[in-house]
């Protein structure tokens, strides 16, 4: 999304000029959004849908490689769709899975920038589902089409040791401690409830580095939760929860005030998959009136479907 090619900004429009398939996704994905003000248009939307399909069948039921980077980036654009009417990223029907596994994989051409694009897209949006779902990757990154890029990953990936836990922690040190000082805010406020701002205010100069600093975060969130090293019984491990739980509470704050304060919608769907996920670390109920009404509001701005995580949470925290 944040690649200096633009591809999906630039590319796509050009595309689906020469593209059915592709044209019929944007169809789809624009009447789906008009939805949002009037809801006369979601009938067109999966008509539209309906006939992507359609168009898409004789493509996956041969066995030679897809040749056409129109279909693959229609592949991601009409599962994200599915994710946005589910309300749910990664409940769809259709899966981009087989396209960037090796033993199967359909993609002829794995040397394009556009598929090496599609492929990192993919990948996150399965991060996405296993971090919202609380399960594991449906992703195998040892049989998948670009071992050179994940090779770095795949180096560390393996069983969940003290030891391994540690790599993770010092990728994470190292990479904020080597990254350019372009990545550092432009602002940075922080949050002061006295003065009625409760998430910090963190500005950015491009939506790379808001999708950066937005994963860090995450990253630093899910290495204090599944910490092997934690002390499971007596004082230390109430200790070391109460560590866990102030990591968690800081983080998503800031993943938030990173949300609010640029204009990179992106970052905004991000935020409520952080706060789906981890929004019960919080206690107190003027923390989680603070979350949902976040959540409400991205609904309201962007359409992204919130109802859901709001009632999961409500259950979590014991709402009546």
């Amino acid at each position: 999304m944040c690649s200096p090619e633009r591809h999906f900004s630039q590319l796509v429009p050009e595309l689906a000029m020469t593209s059915p398939l592709l044209l019929n996704t944007l169809f789809a994905i624009s009447a789906q959004h008009l939805t949002l003000f009037n809801s006369c248009y979601q009938p067109e939307a999966f008509r539209y849908h309906e006939r992507c399909v359609q168009l898409m069948i004789p493509s996956l039921t041969e066995n030679y490689g897809i040749n056409d980077e129109a279909f693959l980036l229609a592949a991601l654009l009409l599962r994200r769709f599915e994710g946005f009417e589910g309300g749910n990223e990664g409940q769809g029907h259709l899966s981009t899975n087989s396209l960037f596994m090796a033993a199967g994989g359909s993609l002829a051409n794995t040397e394009s920038s556009v598929v090496k694009t599609c492929f990192w897209v993919h990948i996150r949006t399965e991060i996405y589902s296993s971090f919202v779902e609380q399960r594991s990757l449906s992703v195998n990154l040892d049989d998948c089409i670009f071992p050179e890029v994940l090779a770095p990953a795949t180096d560390i990936a393996g069983t969940q040791t003290v030891s391994r836990c540690r790599e993770l922690h010092n990728l994470v040190d190292e990479w904020e401690a080597s990254r350019p000082k372009t990545f550092n805010p432009i602002f940075y406020r922080d949050d002061d409830e006295s003065l009625g701002q409760y998430f910090p205010e963190i500005w950015y100069a491009h939506c790379e580095h808001i999708d950066a600093n937005q994963h860090v975060l995450i990253s630093r969130m899910v290495l204090a939760i599944h910490d092997p090293a934690l002390p499971r019984m007596g004082v230390r491990a109430q200790a070391a929860q109460f560590k866990v739980q102030e990591i968690v509470q800081q983080s998503l704050k800031s993943i938030c005030g990173i949300a609010l304060s640029n204009h990179f919608k992106l970052g905004k769907f991000i935020a409520c998959h952080a706060i789906a996920s981890c929004g019960s670390w919080f206690q107190e109920r003027s923390d989680h009136e603070k979350m949902v009404e976040f959540l409400q509001t991205t609904e309201r701005d962007t359409g992204w479907g919130t109802a859901n995580s709001i009632k999961s949470l409500k259950k979590v925290w014991g709402w009546s």
